[in-house]
């Protein structure tokens, strides 16, 4: 589990954006025992999380439910996979909040499916004329 795509991705995270995740797990998917348990679980090695013999998926199933893992570890496996699912989709969530370039294109696709082309049209000059403005900050800027 400590090179699972899920433990990859969440020891790229910083304090706050962890503490985010963990709120947005509570939120969302507070009904989802097994998998916000194996969270909790992996969250007592961070923010290494290299332990590879408590964070073997059998042995955290024994501390989590005190028993052995048996036919239970579909189970974990998929829960791993939906940490990972949920992760993220948290990531791009806050990729595409407040203001980025991201933000307003995926905006303007919204408005192109659902065939609102006046406020499509008023978009995209918002958009033009906000980005002739602004100097080039990063890769995504020379793809406009």
């Amino acid at each position: 589990m400590h090179k699972s795509r899920f433990v990859n991705l969440l020891r790229t995270l910083e304090k706050p954006e962890l503490s985010a995740f963990r709120k947005y797990l509570k939120c969302l998917h507070a009904n989802e025992q097994t998998a916000l348990s194996l969270f909790a679980y992996i969250l007592k090695f961070a923010p290494v999380y290299d332990d590879k013999v408590k964070l073997d998926l059998a042995y955290a199933f024994r501390k989590i439910y005190r028993r052995d893992i048996g036919d239970e570890r579909k189970k974990m496996l998929n829960a791993l996979a939906d940490l990972h699912a949920w992760l993220k989709a948290f990531l791009m969530s806050q990729k595409t909040a407040g203001s980025s370039f991201e933000d307003r294109a995926l905006w303007l696709s919204v408005l192109q499916e659902r065939r609102l082309e006046a406020e499509l049209s008023r978009q995209v000059q918002i958009l033009q004329h906000a980005e002739s403005a602004e100097p080039v900050k990063g890769a995504i800027d020379y793809l406009k």
